[in-house]
């Protein structure tokens, strides 16, 4: 039966994670691009022709991409120039999103890391927060493409560093916990996923991907009235895997 039921697709996975814990539009709704356009033409060469030129990057990020990379070099360059090592950390750090998108794995992970190094000499952990988001997203890619149980151990305690920071800062959790219960569901620990799903339904009730993946953890461990509630609930939430697996699972009853 478990292996009948539909698995949680990487594009699913990536999507929560990015929408969920990646505040990209923390800067693009600050700013829109024409706006920033305009600050460009009369910014002098300091930091905050740098944040702009960030703040452009990211704001590009899904509709033009090689804009991102365009406008985070010429922000890394600029940072580079001042010393302004906030600035070099989120411009290498907008470069390795486009890159993780891209499914360039091994750019993603280099730009990021480098992000990584400058955002712990600096204590900048809203920029770690993005860090950890992005490495543990490549190792969990890693892991469904290799099977290496080490692999979504360490996507496993990246996504546990996200969660312990967007706690700190009163920041969204419940897509973190989500992710949490996906994660243990790869490596197998059926206990702990159910647990980080009731967390997550705890603090989003209308998170309707929890209570699928808590329906099929549930039929994993035989509970089949428990399964079939939660997938009912998937469904009515508009989870269409979630209504796929309640028809496998009714018809096994």
């Amino acid at each position: 039966m478990q292996h009948s039921l539909v698995k949680i697709s990487n594009i699913k996975y990536l999507l929560t994670c990015f929408l969920l814990f990646l505040s990209f539009f923390s800067f693009s709704q600050l700013w829109n691009t024409d706006s920033l356009l305009t600050l460009l033409n009369t910014d002098k060469e300091d930091t905050n022709k740098v944040n702009h030129l960030n703040a452009l990057a990211i704001s590009y990020i899904y509709k033009e991409p090689n804009k991102t990379i365009e406008y985070a070099e010429q922000s890394l360059i600029l940072a580079e120039k001042i010393n302004f090592k906030k600035g070099i950390g989120y411009a290498n750090q907008w470069v390795s999103v486009v890159y993780l998108f891209q499914g360039d794995y091994s750019l993603a992970m280099d730009f990021t890391l480098k992000a990584e190094k400058i955002f712990l000499e600096t204590g900048d952990e809203i920029g770690l927060k993005y860090c950890y988001t992005t490495i543990g997203t490549i190792y969990d890619f890693y892991g469904r493409f290799s099977g290496n149980v080490e692999d979504f151990n360490k996507a496993f305690i990246y996504c546990n560093k996200t969660l312990d920071i967007a706690k700190k800062y009163n920041q969204e959790i419940s897509g973190g916990l989500e992710n949490l219960g996906i994660l243990y569901k790869d490596i197998g620990n059926l206990t702990h996923n159910i647990e980080d799903y009731n967390k997550a339904i705890a603090l989003d009730p209308n998170l309707a991907l929890a209570y699928s993946n808590r329906g099929i953890a549930y039929a994993k461990k035989g509970d089949i009235g428990r399964a079939i509630s939660n997938l009912q609930k998937a469904c009515d939430l508009g989870d269409e895997d979630g209504c796929k697996n309640l028809q496998k699972v009714l018809r096994m009853r």
